[in-house]
Parts: C-alpha cells; structure tokens; sequence
C-alpha cells in the first residue's frame, strides 16, 4: 500500500470522490459496507508497515458479484475473476516474481 491508496482512501471516506465498486471493495478493509476512518487507518498502518497486508479478495466482474471464495466447480466459463489486495485502492499493487 502506498499514500495514494490512503488519500484515495480518505476521499472516498468523507464523499470527495465517488469510488468504483472495486475501489470500494479495496478500502473497505473491515468489510461492513462502509468506508470509515478506521479503514484509513488501517491502510495508512499497512502502507507504513505497521500493519501486514495479509487480505486479498475475489471479484468475479461477469456478474460483479465480491467474494473470498468461489467455486470454480459450480461454475461457467464465463468468468472474469480478478484478485483486490485489500487497501489498495489505486490497484498499484504488484506482485514481485522474483
């Protein structure tokens, strides 16, 4: 997580901007369908290193359905899954291959 996350964050928190249902989803760290203050803080505390970022979430953008699962078994092909690291608002997250 990075700064921008926070401020991108914080503005979708008191209506600044309007956020995407990804971004949302993204800041909505203690996922109760509401971006608080407390979820700032807790992005703020994972860009810092204070905080592990240890959530990643499953968004299924054919039907916009979010999940921390899904079952693959039960479904079509026409899936369009996609991974939200939780508190990266600005999606800048990338994972190092080595």
């Amino acid at each position: 997580m990075t700064v921008s996350d926070v401020i991108f964050a914080l503005k979708g928190a008191v209506g600044i901007v309007d956020l995407t249902d990804e971004e949302n989803f993204a800041a909505d760290i203690d996922n109760n369908d509401d971006i608080t203050v407390s979820d700032v803080i807790s992005i703020l505390k994972m860009a810092v290193g204070i905080q592990p970022v240890n959530k990643l979430a499953i968004v299924d953008l054919s039907d916009g359905s979010f999940s921390d699962t899904v079952n693959l078994s039960n479904s079509s092909s026409n899936l369009d899954l996609h991974a939200i690291v939780m508190g990266d608002v600005d999606a800048s997250w990338t994972v190092d291959m080595m």
